[in-house]
């Protein structure tokens, strides 16, 4: 039987790894400015998906997220940002950039970030390409947007993609990450499946579970090598391993529709349920129609009802 998979073509950004909301950022590589689109094909569909398998821009922050500065410490990470040292300046960047402890502040957060940045450190580096990707920090003329007490610009993507490679040339795996999104999606640079498969396979290495999950997607549809279905359930399970639900979410559809491995529900269920369970509203959904289908057992109701509207950030929810 031949699977038939639609043309995988998002239009969402990079760091998509970071937490739902500008409170919540941190550790990922690129959050997508759009948050993923709704799944449109029916479960009766045989194989077929139309849903991104790209983290959301809350997945992005969470991602991109370093060391808490406990409130505690603030005094002291300060003082030692004020000092030149670069880990807490990056430290300090991240409480204004979320609002821990001080006023939500990007320019400021932007300032303490660059000058991480000009001494060479990553983490600097991918932050300030982090601002640049999320339109909240002063693309060009630093001093005279501070000056003016602006708070927000519109999203430079080039200057992104620039800072990650900074980033990601001195070895940096979320920067690594990010910046293979860039090229996955042609963000701010030329749309190049082989460069992102390559920033893939870097972070990857270095135990990056979203990396890992992006080559299982570029497989699976095909993108910049032959389709795979067999590669697609190797890399996903290495990733879904690390609970990333996007990974988890694929591997249910390919045990739903028998790619790559045989038809199992089962397995199917398993994986949607793994990924439901850290708030995957598209896992949410798929539990809920195979109740429906009468592939699992029968308790229906509250899964199609978690399945019916994409939440705005992700939330834990409880499985019984």
């Amino acid at each position: 039987m031949t699977n038939t998979i639609s043309d995988h073509s998002p239009q969402y950004g990079l760091e998509e790894v970071a937490a739902a909301t500008l409170t919540t950022i941190e550790n990922p590589a690129v959050v997508l400015a759009a948050s993923r689109a709704p799944q449109t094909d029916s479960a009766d569909d045989k194989g077929k998906d139309n849903t991104s398998d790209d983290p959301t821009d809350s997945d992005l922050k969470s991602a991109i997220r370093g060391p808490e500065v406990n409130v505690d410490d603030l005094d002291q990470t300060r003082a030692n940002a004020e000092l030149g040292d670069a880990a807490a300046q990056v430290r300090l960047g991240d409480a204004y950039l979320e609002g821990r402890f001080e006023p939500q502040d990007y320019l400021l957060a932007m300032e303490w970030f660059l000058k991480a940045a000009e001494q060479g450190d990553p983490d600097g580096e991918r932050k300030v390409g982090l601002i640049h990707y999320l339109g909240h920090g002063v693309p060009q003329d630093y001093k005279k947007a501070m000056d003016k007490g602006d708070q927000g610009v519109s999203r430079d993507l080039k200057h992104a993609a620039e800072w990650y490679h900074k980033a990601a040339e001195q070895g940096n795996p979320h920067a690594q990450w990010a910046l293979g999104k860039l090229y996955h999606h042609g963000s701010g640079v030329s749309l190049d499946y082989t460069k992102a498969m390559e920033w893939y396979l870097r972070a990857s290495r270095q135990g990056n579970g979203q990396a890992r999950a992006d080559i299982g997607f570029l497989h699976y549809y095909g993108q910049g090598v032959p389709q795979d279905f067999a590669a697609a359930v190797k890399w996903c399970l290495q990733a879904a391993e690390q609970d990333n639900s996007d990974a988890q979410y694929r591997l249910g559809h390919m045990h739903e529709y028998g790619q790559g491995v045989p038809q199992d529900y089962s397995k199917a269920m398993e994986w949607y349920r793994k990924a439901a369970d850290q708030g995957d509203w598209k896992s949410s959904k798929m539990v809920g129609h195979l109740y429906h289908k009468g592939l699992a057992v029968p308790r229906i109701s509250t899964w199609l009802l978690r399945g019916t509207t994409k939440p705005r950030r992700r939330v834990t929810m409880k499985l019984v």
